[in-house]
């Protein structure tokens, strides 16, 4: 009785901001594209979350997750495991979202499964902070680095450190660049230091994003009321009594058409078995994500 009122608190503290936002199920009730077509032809996926309000912002995290799971499956359909068109992760905010459940492990990986992943952090304490020993396995893993602009000391230097030494005329050595003129870039010229894989580093001036000469697209209009998507619900306390006896009423499908294949041969131990461990398995991913319970 004890483990059932745990498993059933568990639950309801993950999904209870799925209960108490009703527009929210609406919204992910449905999907009009095919996730495992991004790896296999040209597909831009745009994912906006306020940044005023971290509430939302596990979904960011969960669906990258997702995708770079079904990514990996796509790959491994291929030949030599890799996929067919490379797909990039851009990730702007890096530090502001939950941390990405094995990010370590995700971000190792990729680069074989002609995956890219692009961190845009503000500062490095973030990263530490949201990561912690991981975070050193994450900058160590990116091969490029762009540098623009920052006020930690022990970052200023660890950067300096990495574009090395040179020495004067007069036989003394001293930093490439050092920490202080890394603190000192101008933003007004666009300056910025880029460490390239296994090349010596650039001091350059990047033009602002509206210098460039891109044939913008006009995007598509969004419809001001979008269709209802009809999602069927369930009471916590009335699935824990269903269970308990059986399961003598249908509790998720409405119409005898909906019900997955997987279910319509089971009689209705076995349908009760497997729904507890797709349960579980709810459970379990959403406990590797962090979740908002303010």
């Amino acid at each position: 009785e004890k483990t059932k009122d745990s498993i059933m608190s568990s639950l309801h503290a993950m999904i209870r901001i799925f209960a108490i936002q009703k527009k929210l199920i609406t919204m992910m009730a449905g999907n009009d594209f095919d996730m495992r077509a991004i790896g296999r032809e040209k597909t831009a996926v745009y994912v906006m979350i306020p940044d005023e309000k971290s509430t939302y912002h596990f979904l960011a995290t969960l669906f990258i997750k997702q995708c770079y799971e079904t990514m990996i499956q796509e790959a491994q359909l291929t030949p030599d495991i890799r996929l067919s068109r490379r797909v990039n992760f851009v990730l702007d905010e890096f530090a502001n979202i939950p941390a990405i459940p094995d990010m370590d492990a995700m971000i190792t990986a990729a680069r074989s499964r002609n995956m890219r992943f692009f961190l845009v952090v503000q500062s490095f304490h973030q990263l530490e902070t949201l990561y912690g020993e991981n975070a050193r396995t994450l900058t160590s893993n990116c091969e490029n680095w762009i540098y623009l602009n920052s006020k930690e000391f022990d970052h200023l230097t660890e950067i300096s450190n990495l574009c090395g030494n040179v020495y004067t005329t007069g036989g003394q050595i001293r930093p490439l660049i050092a920490p202080s003129q890394l603190l000192h870039l101008s933003k007004k010229k666009g300056e910025a230091l880029i460490l390239a894989a296994r090349h010596y580093p650039l001091l350059t001036e990047m033009p602002d994003i509206s210098d460039y000469a891109f044939a913008y697209a006009k995007a598509p209009e969004l419809p001001e009321n979008g269709e209802k998507v009809h999602v069927a619900m369930f009471d916590l306390n009335m699935l824990a009594s269903e269970l308990e006896s059986g399961m003598q009423e249908e509790l998720f499908y409405e119409e005898e058409e909906k019900i997955p294949e997987e279910y319509r041969t089971l009689n209705k131990d076995e349908a009760l078995d497997l729904a507890a461990a797709r349960l579980q398995d709810l459970i379990r991913l959403l406990e590797d994500t962090e979740m908002p319970y303010d």
